[in-house]
């Protein structure tokens, strides 16, 4: 027979040691002001990210922006 391992970890609703440090006041504020900072920097870096490209779309029979003088679907449509 098989012996049974008990658990020796703490349910989920325990407070874990290391919470019992951020019920100070200044705690709780240092670790919003972290949180404030981290949101605000995730924040403009989606914003740069997910910013729309600034030069407009070329279509295929446009002329190519490289400047050949073709038509983008004969001179760059497949070359990135």
């Amino acid at each position: 027979m098989h012996a049974v391992a008990m658990s020796t970890h703490r349910p989920d609703d325990a407070p874990r040691p290391e919470a019992r440090e951020a019920e100070t006041p200044e705690a709780r504020d240092l670790m919003a002001a972290v949180r404030e900072a981290f949101q605000t920097k995730l924040s403009s870096a989606l914003d740069k990210h997910l910013a729309p490209a600034s030069a407009p779309k070329v279509g295929r029979n446009d002329p190519c922006p490289c400047g050949s003088g073709k038509k983008y679907k004969k001179c760059c449509l497949g070359n990135p």
